[in-house]
């Protein structure tokens, strides 16, 4: 592997891979192909949007790593604090935003006051997620891992420990999530440790960012050759293609996951402002869909309806309120910019 110098090159193909990725988010919640009986594409479709938040982890840690010098000081500190400090920002916001969801879903199922608040907090602590609102888990998991990594780096002094940790958290969350997803009898005490995972965190999901974060972070030192990137796509998704691999899916997607980012990322794009629009757009898409669908599955079935419509209609609705939202913030911008100027010219 080769030393990157970090300031060579852009990161449109990320801008606009980021963008593909938050409609493989819309898909994953839609399910497009539910009706689809050939299993082939069934499954073509459940490797490529399995990569799709794993990508959004791993653009994550890289981009936060680009902006590091890794002198383990200060400055690094400040940097991970930042961003951890934005997710946090970003989460309650959303947060807020989807509560009229969950308090309409309360509702709707005559849950008693203090169980909804309850199950609230639960949620809002330990897994990320209310009624309708399953992308804010990414925002937790991340704010989790930035608190880790902030402690594991004032601990550990070199960057190789960064696999170890994500190692630990693939354990933790594979393992986790088996434990809880058996099917089969547990003796007290393990059913006990069972239902307190599923009672608390629910599966081992959580974890997720603490796996890809560190990677991308390491991706950001290392460029990683083109071939290999290939190499590890390819023969990480091939035997989930033909063969399904459950016990080994997790792994396999995080090889896939960082062959896709490092062909990606490898990739460079001419400079352009679309792909600064695009890295605008996939965040507002990636936020807003399950407002459109729920919204959409609402007024047209009355329940919630998956299939190739209510994929369509939320990523078309999501795309053009993410520009009617980016053309917005950029007129205000403008005006602001205006009215300083002037102030700045009268005083």
């Amino acid at each position: 592997m080769m030393e990157r110098n970090y300031n060579e090159k852009n990161y449109n193909s990320l801008d606009l891979w980021k963008f593909i990725m938050s409609l493989a988010v819309v898909a994953i919640h839609t399910q497009p192909l539910i009706n689809v009986t050939n299993t082939y594409a069934q499954t073509l479709c459940t490797i490529f949007v399995s990569m799709a938040v794993p990508f959004f982890f791993l653009a994550s840690g890289y981009l936060l790593a680009k902006k590091m010098d890794w002198n383990y000081d200060t400055n690094d500190f400040i940097r991970i604090k930042l961003l951890c400090i934005k997710f946090v920002k970003l989460y309650f916001v959303w947060t807020i935003i989807y509560s009229p969801l969950a308090i309409y879903h309360y509702y709707k199922e005559a849950t008693p006051p203090l169980r909804a608040v309850l199950v609230y907090i639960r949620g809002l602590f330990f897994v990320g997620e209310h009624y309708n609102s399953w992308p804010l888990w990414y925002l937790l998991s991340a704010i989790y891992t930035l608190l880790v990594i902030l402690l594991f780096m004032k601990l550990c002094k070199r960057p190789l420990g960064l696999i170890v940790l994500s190692l630990v958290a693939s354990i933790l969350c594979f393992g986790i999530t088996a434990y809880v997803n058996y099917n089969g009898t547990y003796d007290t005490p393990p059913e006990l440790i069972r239902k307190l995972f599923v009672y608390s965190i629910g599966s081992g999901r959580i974890f997720t960012g603490l796996i890809y974060i560190p990677l991308g972070m390491l991706l950001s030192r290392k460029e990683i050759p083109t071939i290999l990137n290939w190499s590890l796509l390819l023969l990480s998704s091939l035997p989930r293609f033909f063969f399904g691999s459950d016990f080994l899916a997790g792994y396999l997607t995080i090889l896939s996951a960082v062959g896709l980012f490092g062909i990606i990322n490898n990739f460079s794009l001419k400079d352009n402002g679309l792909y600064r629009n695009l890295r605008t757009y996939s965040t507002t898409i990636y936020f807003i869909h399950m407002y459109v669908w729920s919204i959409y599955y609402m007024l047209i079935y009355g329940k919630k309806t998956y299939g190739p419509d209510s994929f369509f209609v939320t990523a078309l609705l999501s795309i053009t309120l993410a520009i009617l939202y980016a053309h917005h913030v950029k007129k205000k911008k403008h005006h602001s910019i205006q009215a300083t100027t002037t102030n700045e010219l009268l005083n």
